[in-house]
């Protein structure tokens, strides 16, 4: 006997169904936080690249990141602490100190942008509108719980 690929769910006791239509819903940042924890950290796009290599029903949609300008306390407190030392140390040493405190005063940081968010309306619309049989949730935080209760009610 040939069984189509799917992912087999279990609903009431002795009785199983195919899914053929599965969703992984990835919470990147934590999931990325989680693996490197444990030391089995590989590099994401590789592994996405792979899993969408599998079948050609798979795709990948990866949540916005923004990136932001931030005040650097380590430079602010640096240059803080210079301003009350000038006469102290080398005149050389003193003026290449301030600028490592002037060079890095702004840093850029890369930040999530309502991903959260974004993946659990994704979740419930896609529920509602029968997009799939079965949905995953890869995350480290129970973020995603009301979402989860919501595509339950759906049967899914």
């Amino acid at each position: 006997m040939f069984i189509t690929p799917g992912v087999w769910l279990r609903h009431t006791p002795g009785l199983f169904f195919m899914a053929d239509r599965a969703v992984l819903f990835i919470d990147g940042n934590n999931w990325y936080h989680e693996l490197k924890e444990h030391g089995v950290y590989r590099d994401q796009r590789q592994f996405l690249a792979g899993l969408e290599r599998t079948d050609p029903r798979i795709t990948t949609h990866l949540g916005r990141l923004e990136e932001r300008p931030e005040d650097n306390p380590a430079a602010r407190e640096l240059l803080h602490y210079l301003a009350n030392l000038p006469q102290r140390i080398d005149s050389d040493v003193y003026r290449h100190l301030m600028q490592i405190g002037k060079t890095h005063r702004r840093q850029t940081v890369t930040v999530e942008k309502a991903v959260d968010v974004m993946l659990a309306v994704d979740l419930v619309v896609m529920a509602e509108r029968d997009e799939f049989d079965a949905a995953y949730v890869l995350s480290r935080d129970g973020d995603f719980t009301p979402a989860v209760a919501a595509v339950r009610e759906h049967k899914k």
